[in-house]
């Protein structure tokens, strides 16, 4: 899988795979946006959450019954990007604060997947589609609902 962020490709970074340093940096930083930063307590809470919806989505979807869309949290899917995008940029040798990072567009994001990447939510390096669905194909979150 590859990210496209404002037309400059790279290999994603999950909070899982992270440099220590990155993600002491992410907490410190967090802060002005986030009461108590974002460290992995919370991360694996929205991933959690995330991996249980998306169960429920292909429950649904097999069932031909409506997406719950009732227990979506938008919020999650746009937190989970920006550490998505810190991480990822940080790792490439960028020097982006998380701030810098919150300024990307939506629309400035683009996923491309192919057969080989893992659909487990948690192993995944891409931040999770707050609906749930699985991504095969190149998207733009901004397409996500």
């Amino acid at each position: 899988m590859k990210i496209v962020i404002a037309g400059r490709e790279y290999d994603p970074v999950s909070y899982k795979s992270a440099e220590l340093l990155h993600l002491m940096e992410l907490k410190q930083q967090s802060k002005a946006v986030i009461p108590g930063g974002i460290g992995m307590k919370l991360l694996d809470s929205i991933a959690r959450r995330a991996k249980a919806l998306k169960a429920k989505v292909e429950a649904a979807l097999a069932a031909g019954e409506d997406i719950p869309d009732d227990e979506i949290d938008p919020d999650d899917g746009i937190l989970f990007a920006a550490v998505g995008i810190f991480l990822t940029r940080r790792a490439s040798g960028e020097q982006i604060t998380f701030l810098d990072a919150c300024r990307v567009r939506l629309e400035d994001i683009e996923y491309i997947t192919g057969p080989e990447d893992d659909e487990d939510i948690e192993d995944t390096k891409e931040p999770p589609d707050p609906t749930g669905a699985p991504s095969t194909t190149s998207e733009s979150p901004s397409h996500a609902g």
